[in-house]
């Protein structure tokens, strides 16, 4: 999605929507005692992380206790509800991953009891044992997963964000941006192999079918050598972003290709 696209949806006003960098935006409201009509400045992705909000607004506005607040209220909230609804994209990820590996891997192990010896026989009756309660934990977590999602998805913040966020979603290959696969490379995922498992389909019934790799996914694990009983949900902290001051690149960059749809790197750096 251009920068224009994002700025058509933001819903600028006409004087805004036209002017060629943050600094023309920024002297166009200069004279406004609207602090509504900043918000889209403020939201939008070029300016987060470089301006002080003491930098874009005028003097009346700043020296409007009232109108500061809510401007930092309304900041504050679409940020945060950005960094919950990007964690609960990357969970929901996981568990369904997770849910398909312990899948093929019981359909493996019910296949091999057929021929093994007792003593193989109990110690893989007790792994299977172990991993069907799992199964029922991760059918549980889902289930949670999708009700907090959806309640995180009806109380979205309204305006230039809901407008972007909406349009930039409908495609179902959203995920499917440079960045994004250069992440999941980056991140030892399937965008690094030639096995296309982010391009198509996981194999499951749920929702979140589609999507980069987690720690979880079943391809990497292999891949990589890892045992699948050593896999847990650490994907938050090995790759840390923080959405609402973004003080890292990294940082920015998850903001921009989740929630705007930014498939360019260099053009905001």
């Amino acid at each position: 999605m251009s920068s224009d696209t994002i700025l058509r949806f933001m819903g600028f006003p006409r004087r805004i929507f036209y002017s060629a960098t943050v600094e023309d935006k920024r002297k166009a409201l200069c004279k406004s005692k609207d602090a509504r009509e900043f918000l889209p400045l403020l939201q939008f992705p070029d300016i987060a992380g470089e301006y002080k909000l003491s930098d874009l607004l005028p003097l009346e506005i700043r020296l409007n206790a009232k109108d500061l607040e809510w401007l930092e209220k309304q900041l504050e909230q679409g940020r945060a509800w950005c960094q919950s609804l990007v964690e609960l994209d990357i969970k929901g990820r996981w568990i369904v991953q997770r849910e398909i590996y312990l899948k093929e891997e019981a359909r493996v192990l019910h296949k091999s009891l057929e021929w093994c010896d007792f003593e193989d026989d109990t110690e893989k009756t007790s792994l299977l044992g172990i991993w069907e309660d799992e199964l029922k934990s991760l059918h549980r977590q889902h289930w949670e997963h999708y009700r907090e999602l959806w309640m995180l998805e009806a109380n979205m913040p309204g305006g230039p964000l809901r407008r972007a966020f909406n349009a930039w979603r409908k495609n179902p290959d959203w995920y499917l941006t440079t960045w994004l696969r250069q992440d999941c490379a980056g991140r030892g995922g399937c965008c690094g192999r030639e096995c296309g498992c982010c391009e198509k389909p996981r194999d499951t019934d749920r929702a979140l079918n589609r999507g980069h790799c987690t720690s979880a996914c079943g391809c990497c694990v292999r891949s990589h050598g890892f045992k699948g009983d050593e896999i847990k949900f650490d994907d938050l902290k090995a790759f840390p972003f923080e959405l609402e001051h973004r003080k890292t690149m990294y940082s920015r960059r998850i903001g921009r290709a989740y929630i705007w749809g930014i498939d360019f790197l260099n053009d905001l750096d």
